[in-house]
């Protein structure tokens, strides 16, 4: 790690300590010429990293400690900018990603005098799920969500609660409604539209026509917003599966999902912004598929294969086959 080689603008100024290691295993090296680390009972040297990712935050000035769970207005990253803004934290907020939250759905429990109509809430629902946008957000900031929700009195804050997020479980806080109305209220366009924007660049067409579009347009006669459609060739293809398709139908599956989740839409993208190690791992993947040497009985393309569908699902909501470790 001397000089943190061919990794110094990852790891400079967020190490704190490096010391020497050793493991059991056995070293297994890559066609592409980089070790991986596979069970076996030689000993392997080592170094032990230890990060400064909290420090090196609040040496930035963003001492991020609290994350969000955002499933109606806040979804809109503009409108919850206002929010930052007034509490002095525009700048120091991030998007970690789309939560599943399970056995909840949404529904309009509560009448908004500032929107004019009906607002969203989450109320258990066996079987259903609410997705959210998950922010990482400063402790100052809370109190001018408190604010926005109008909390205590409108909405409770509720603490601990656990999501997925990719193949992990966080805990986030959200909020719910304290009186709830048994028959829901009819939202007004501009709150929906406020929703809909949100919800368009960061969730599955699936989720929004089934949990917003429909539900509006069975619930309350709102038909101005139309079903979402991504028509793409995978629709008319299924049927007729190539060889590529029948020797990596795991694989296969995760590319169809992540090329109709963002379809021919940069903006999505631009919204969502894959990382670098997602595109690293769809060329590697799909460059040994070609080869025809794609074997989820190994660990290491397992292990490829699982990193690459976690990080889609955390950053569109999508639930991903996850294979056995």
């Amino acid at each position: 790690m001397r000089n943190f080689w061919g990794h110094k603008m990852y790891l400079e100024g967020r190490i704190k300590r490096v010391t020497p290691g050793k493991t059991y295993g056995l070293l297994y090296h890559l066609p592409e010429g980089y070790p991986a680390l596979i069970n076996g009972n030689e000993i392997v040297k080592g170094e032990i990293i230890r990060k400064l990712e909290k420090i090196y935050r609040k040496q930035e000035g963003i001492d991020m400690s609290k994350k969000y769970f955002a499933y109606g207005s806040c979804t809109n990253p503009e409108s919850f900018k206002g929010t930052m803004k007034k509490a002095g934290c525009e700048n120091k907020f991030r998007i970690c990603g789309v939560g599943i939250l399970n056995d909840y759905r949404l529904a309009f429990t509560r009448c908004s005098s500032k929107w004019g109509g009906g607002v969203l809430d989450i109320i258990e629902s066996p079987g259903d799920y609410v997705l959210g946008v998950v922010y990482e957000i400063p402790d100052e900031a809370v109190s001018a969500i408190d604010e926005r929700e109008g909390a205590p009195t409108c909405y409770e804050r509720k603490e601990g609660i656990k999501v997925e997020l990719g193949f992990e479980e966080v805990e986030v806080f959200t909020y719910t409604v304290v009186d709830k109305e048994p028959d829901e209220i009819k939202p007004t366009e501009k709150y929906l539209e406020v929703v809909y924007k949100g919800m368009i660049n960061h969730f599955p067409y699936e989720y929004i026509n089934k949990y917003l579009i429909d539900h509006c347009k069975n619930r309350f006669g709102i038909n101005y917003l139309k079903p979402l459609q991504n028509r793409l060739y995978h629709y008319y293809y299924d049927k007729n599966k190539r060889e590529f398709i029948r020797d990596n139908p795991e694989f296969y599956d995760l590319l169809k999902k992540m090329a109709l989740f963002f379809g021919d839409d940069n903006k999505k993208v631009e919204t969502v912004r894959p990382t670098p190690e997602m595109f690293r791992l769809v060329v590697k993947c799909t460059e040994i598929a070609a080869r025809d040497e794609l074997d989820f009985g190994h660990m290491i393309p397992r292990g490829m294969y699982n990193r690459l569908a976690s990080e889609f699902q955390r950053i569109s909501g999508v639930r991903v086959k996850r294979l056995p470790e």
